[in-house]
């Protein structure tokens, strides 16, 4: 039986956290049950150091370490979240490693480096330095700018996070105008039709309404590259003044299919 061992820790370290009283999980849902997976997880934490062991039936890397780590994130981060809402204590929680029965521990970090050539706002030093400018003189930004990055941090937040950041943006470039005005002005600016955001809004939906339902990788991976295209966008349209619509020359209009006209 395949055996996968992953490692983390708790911060801050300011705030000591022990749990030993895991029950095991044996965890199943619906992307599971596609897979033929039965992963159980068992868990300790001492002193923040956070140790998950997980008994598999089968385990390839290339197809099963995604969803096994984020069941051993989830049955640690569960209990951590209790503890602070025994405590009050805000605590985070990190993932760091990963090892299977060869003994060697393999470093554990989300990383979608495929968007990073969609981020053309920020692509040399100099655009770094103007747009953390613009960034930091506006909340609703650095605001959308994180939910977009907790969506490739935290996998189950990733349709909230996504939908979140594009709300964000529309607030952020007309924050007085009415919701059906600020989805034109972000459209006509970013050369995006409507129909190119909707299913990041759609998909967002559920899980804003507490709705648990599985949504496959290849919805909630195409809801983050949307997403990160309209952050690209909306930024290229603010380090260019934020007065006049981005050129088509340059921004083919965007439609729903993710084909590009114009």
């Amino acid at each position: 039986m395949p055996k996968v061992k992953f490692t983390g820790r708790i911060f801050p370290a300011a705030l000591s956290v022990s749990i030993t009283n895991f029950p095991a999980i044996q965890w199943q849902d619906a992307q599971l049950i596609e897979l033929d997976l039965q992963p159980i997880c068992r868990a300790q934490v001492q002193n923040n150091a956070v140790t998950i062991n997980v008994d598999l039936n089968k385990f390839d890397p290339g197809v099963h370490l995604t969803p096994i780590a984020m069941r051993a994130h989830d049955t640690v981060r569960a209990a951590v979240d209790l503890m602070c809402f025994a405590t009050g204590n805000g605590l985070i929680f990190l993932l760091e490693t990963w090892t299977i029965p060869d003994g060697f521990a393999r470093p554990l970090a989300p990383q979608q480096p495929e968007l990073a050539a969609l981020s053309t706002a920020v692509s040399d030093p100099s655009d770094f330095d103007s747009v953390l400018r613009i960034v930091l003189t506006d909340p609703p930004l650095f605001m959308a700018l994180r939910d977009l990055i907790e969506a490739i941090t935290q996998w189950h937040k990733a349709p909230t996070s996504a939908g979140r950041a594009v709300e964000a943006m529309r607030h952020s470039m007309t924050p007085n105008e009415e919701r059906r005005q600020q989805w034109e002005k972000l459209c006509t600016n970013l050369q995006i039709e409507r129909s190119y955001i909707d299913p990041i809004t759609n998909t967002s939906t559920g899980p804003r309404h507490g709705d648990p339902e599985h949504i496959p990788g290849t919805i909630t991976s195409d809801v983050a590259r949307r997403a990160w295209v309209i952050m690209n966008r909306f930024l290229e349209f603010k380090k260019r003044g934020g007065s006049q619509p981005l050129p088509v020359e340059e921004f083919p209009i965007l439609t729903g299919d993710a084909q590009r006209i114009g």
